[in-house]
């Protein structure tokens, strides 16, 4: 399984520093000053058991949340909703995920390095 080393935090955060339309040195003090800059030691953190079949480490914070979920081969997933966006990506194997829409159903199948954004669901 493939992890960001510091080099590429480091270069990312430099890269969003630099676009910013603020200035670079507010920007990182305001980051810094923070109470809510919280550290994981990802590697330190244990697998859950969600169920047979699916494992899941987990961070948050208040608005977003990480998380590395293994599913094992054959492993079906029942239908769920989340109630926050979700960006996933596929660091290994391949993955088919079936989406629910309103008029309709899509089924997509994600490989190895493939992207996939779904939405928070509308308000009811």
């Amino acid at each position: 399984m493939t992890h960001f080393k510091w080099s590429k935090a480091l270069l990312c955060l430099v890269y969003l520093v630099s676009c910013s339309r603020h200035d670079p040195k507010q920007f990182l003090d305001k980051i810094y000053a923070s109470e809510k800059v919280k550290h994981f030691e990802f590697d330190n953190i244990f697998y859950d058991t969600l169920s047979v079949g699916i494992f899941r480490k987990l961070v948050y914070g208040d608005n977003l949340q990480q998380t590395d979920v293994v599913i094992k081969k054959g492993y079906i997933i029942p239908k769920h909703e989340h109630i926050s966006e979700q960006m996933s990506t596929i660091l290994e194997g391949a993955f088919k995920a079936t989406i629910y829409h309103p008029n309709r159903t899509e089924v997509v199948i994600l490989n190895t390095g493939d992207v996939f954004f779904i939405p928070s669901p509308p308000p009811s």
